[in-house]
């Protein structure tokens, strides 16, 4: 099925283009962070739209996760999900989201609705998302714990071998405090180079230190870009950055 370049989305009353962007920018569906691969305006307004916010799903639709509930997609939290926060990352819900039936009022942004729920790659098997750590299992390597928070456990992704788990938030917090860093090496240091590289590359080394194997370097860089790609945007880079940690 060949990618949707051009669209009409009714959040917005001109026409979007999809188009890569360089610039970290605020989503006007979810209000989250979006960069690489999105909708912009064709009018040059300052309205840019996930791409799992501008092509949705309409109707009830289900997610593995959550077997015996379903979802719905609202325009903007209402009653008591205006204080909800995603079951996935944490955040707040503050914008476009996915919504469930069932009585705990399960609440997503559609990034991270739409995470994937695993990814093989060439050498080092399969990267699986799980809805929580496993209980025998040890604690995420950045936050160095099982849950997110109290009330939520938070989503994460963990190596076939087990020995490599991060949460999304985790690596969604990085993006954030990591951007002004990425862009001041971009502009210094390789201006030929995307920003999904230089903050998965960035991020990567934050994680990994400087004494690391090339396995684990391999490894943690793929969880990474799997993890950004999906959340702000830049899926069409994530192949190319995947098979490129696999030869680094």
């Amino acid at each position: 099925m060949s990618e949707i370049t051009e669209m009409k989305n009714s959040s917005h009353q001109h026409h979007l283009k999809l188009k890569c962007i360089q610039t970290c920018h605020g989503c006007d569906g979810c209000k989250e962070l979006v960069f690489g691969s999105c909708y912009k305006c064709k009018n040059r307004c300052d309205y840019h739209l996930h791409k799992e916010c501008a092509i949705l799903d309409i109707g009830s639709i289900t997610h593995p996760f959550f077997k015996k509930s379903h979802f719905t997609f609202h325009e903007s939290p209402s009653g008591p999900s205006q204080t909800s926060s995603c079951v996935a990352c944490g955040k707040k819900v503050q914008g476009f989201m996915y919504k469930s039936s069932s009585n705990d009022a399960h609440v997503l942004h559609p990034c991270c609705f739409k995470l994937p729920h695993n990814k093989t790659t060439e050498n080092h098997g399969v990267i699986n998302l799980l809805e929580k750590l496993p209980f025998m299992s040890k604690s995420c390597l950045k936050c160095g714990k099982k849950n997110i928070s109290n009330e939520i456990k938070g989503w994460a992704y963990v190596s076939a071998c087990g020995k490599y788990r991060y949460h999304v938030a985790c690596v969604k917090d990085m993006v954030v405090e990591n951007w002004n860093n990425v862009r001041f090496l971009q502009e210094t240091e390789g201006r030929n180079r995307s920003t999904f590289e230089f903050i998965v590359q960035q991020i990567t080394a934050v994680l990994t230190g400087r004494n690391v194997r090339r396995y684990s370097w391999t490894i943690i860089k793929s969880i990474v870009a799997l993890i950004i790609s999906a959340i702000f945007g830049d899926s069409t880079s994530i192949i190319l950055t995947l098979a490129g940690s696999l030869q680094n």
